[in-house]
């Protein structure tokens, strides 16, 4: 007699300890900032009574070695993903490899063959625990990096924390040229007075003999007794060990959400670095935003009694003013003339001759405005720079990949990160702390743009 038997159903299997922590971690991601997107009142909340806990936790162990920490991690990383690129090469070719192996064991089977598949080998063994060591590795960057940046860019910024309170009077109105002119002219007068008094080197270059970072440290503190949300600890700036790449790039600085580190590009040339350290050390407050960093490490320059740093300060913002009301000229003058325009792009020869205006005289009439403000001294113009030529030389010498690529390469990650947080205009937040300065000043010191 035959006893018919059942196949046994096999249990649904339970997911695992990875699979489960990868899920947790990619909802966490997520939802994070889902809600940071949506509420900017509970990423207030997360800014103001857990980051300033746990960033300079964070930031504590991270400074224990005066080496970046970001700086390593980026190696590291990279050294990571080409383990990734590697074991999926592997694994693709091993996969390949056994579908041929398959068909013939098919082949010899019909043949009356029974030979053994072959088991996975112990390098795809290693390559997959490996790939999923990285899946982990790549949630953990993702998650430090929501709760110390990505979140950080749905905040109140610092004018709408402490200076929106002061202009509701005022409303929502713009400047005049008359404003930014006596704000431009003002950043000059002062730029140009330091600049005559501060020591040079035999080549006529800045020099400072104390300890910047230190300074740094200290002109951030001060700052924060005025406003709390730039009280509390402080690392100290650290140097890149790459400043060189770093320079191709045009970076002054970098802040590392993953290390919670400020750090600068020690290539440059010194007068940038005073304003460029306390600029990334506002990041790691959590004002993450480009044109908060560049008032907040303004102020902290021009408010500190070492008066490198308040050059330094003034030197940082004197471009952008400079430039805006160089443009602000054209395009008023050009109003003038009746073209309507927005911006200088817009004026062209064509465009002026298109609207019959004189092309020479339209030239003439902007230099013979921008002619009736404060002439930037000549070591103001001089220390005005990113690099200084030497060092320029050095690092087209010693340049692995040439700067234009690298620039490019940098314009576009940095647009492309600024953008997928919500900063809609890209690298062009770098010039908007002009609205800022002009906010600021009007709110603090108004009787001396009249």
């Amino acid at each position: 007699m035959r006893q018919d038997r059942t196949t046994p159903i096999a249990k649904n299997k339970k997911p695992g300890a990875y699979a489960i922590i990868i899920t947790v971690l990619i909802v966490l991601i997520v939802l994070t900032n889902l809600i940071a997107w949506n509420s900017k009142e509970l990423s207030d909340l997360y800014r103001d009574n857990i980051f300033v806990i746990w960033g300079p936790l964070y930031g504590k162990v991270t400074g224990l070695t005066d080496r970046s920490v970001g700086e390593i991690m980026l190696g590291v990383a990279l050294l990571l993903i080409l383990l990734f690129i590697m074991a999926l090469i592997i694994l693709t070719v091993s996969r390949i490899t056994s579908s041929f192996r398959k068909r013939r064991v098919s082949q010899i089977s019909e043949g009356g063959g029974i030979p053994q598949a072959h088991a996975r080998t112990v390098t795809d063994r290693v390559c997959v625990v490996y790939l999923k060591v990285f899946a982990l590795i790549l949630c953990i960057v993702a998650l430090i990096q929501t709760f110390n940046c990505f979140v950080l860019y749905h905040t109140s910024t610092f004018e709408e924390k402490y200076v929106s309170e002061y202009l509701k009077d005022k409303g929502d109105r713009k400047y005049t040229i008359e404003e930014l002119g006596a704000l431009r002219d003002l950043v000059v007068m002062r730029a140009n007075e330091l600049g005559d008094k501060l020591p040079r080197d035999a080549s006529g270059n800045l020099t400072y003999e104390k300890d910047m970072a230190t300074e740094a440290v200290e002109s951030m503190k001060e700052l924060g007794m005025t406003y709390d949300g730039l009280s509390g600890y402080y690392g100290r700036p650290k140097a890149l060990y790459t400043s060189e790449f770093f320079s191709q790039q045009y970076i002054m600085g970098y802040y590392f959400p993953f290390s919670m580190e400020a750090n600068y590009n020690d290539v440059m040339y010194i007068a940038n670095i005073p304003h460029t350290m306390c600029h990334e050390l506002a990041h790691t407050k959590g004002f993450i935003s480009e044109d908060e960093a560049n008032l907040i490490g303004f102020l902290a320059c021009i408010r500190s009694d070492d008066d490198f740093f308040e050059y330094s300060g003034y030197l940082s913002v004197l471009g952008y003013l400079d430039s805006d009301l160089k443009e602000s000229i054209m395009v008023d003058t050009a109003a003038r003339h009746g073209l309507k325009v927005s911006s200088k792009e817009e004026i062209t020869q064509e465009s002026l001759e298109a609207a019959g205006v004189d092309v020479s005289a339209y030239t003439e009439e902007i230099h013979a405005e921008y002619d009736t403000h404060v002439v930037i001294s000549d070591k103001v113009r001089q220390d005005r720079v990113f690099l200084t030529k030497e060092a320029w030389d050095r690092v087209e010498q010693n340049a692995v990949i040439d700067t234009e690529t690298v620039h490019a390469a940098s314009d576009a990650f940095i647009n492309t990160n600024l953008k997928a947080n919500g900063v809609s205009q890209g690298d062009a937040i770098y010039s908007e702390v002009v609205a800022l300065l002009m906010d600021f000043y009007v709110y603090n010191i108004e009787e001396e743009l009249q």
